[in-house]
């Protein structure tokens, strides 16, 4: 069979467009979940002093409370993107600050946080060829 180079064209803008489909829609499957934490940075030491040398923080992870098996530094910031995030569990969470010198707070308030289910692709698109 002879094809115009016009239909040939098409053909192939169709097998591209369904090869990005599929590995859009792939990709959002394979995808992990974030969760975006913010806290408030401490103003005093234990002892009620001005805190004058915050050196950062390390975040706590655990899949139960009060079992942290990962500990992050994430520096000295207040907002942290925790990714890679398996879905559809329970983690538990805690972070201490540290100053320059090393010596590390106790555990701020605990949090648990659980995952929503992977997105699924909310629309189905069907092409046809009318070649």
């Amino acid at each position: 069979m002879i094809f115009k180079v016009s239909e040939l064209r098409k053909k192939w803008l169709y097998a591209g467009v369904i090869s990005f489909l599929v590995l859009y829609f792939n990709t959002i499957a394979l995808g992990a979940a974030t969760a975006t934490l913010t806290w408030e940075p401490p103003a005093t030491n234990t002892d009620g002093s001005p805190l004058i040398d915050l050196g950062g923080y390390v975040l706590h992870i655990g899949l139960a409370p009060d079992d942290y098996t990962q500990n992050m530094d994430v520096g000295d910031v207040t907002t942290y993107v925790l990714d890679d995030l398996d879905y559809d569990v329970t983690y538990y969470l805690a972070v201490t600050a540290y100053n320059t010198s090393g010596n590390e707070s106790g555990y701020s308030n605990k949090l648990s946080i659980m995952t929503d289910s992977p997105p699924s692709p909310e629309a189905e698109i069907t092409i046809t060829d009318s070649c």
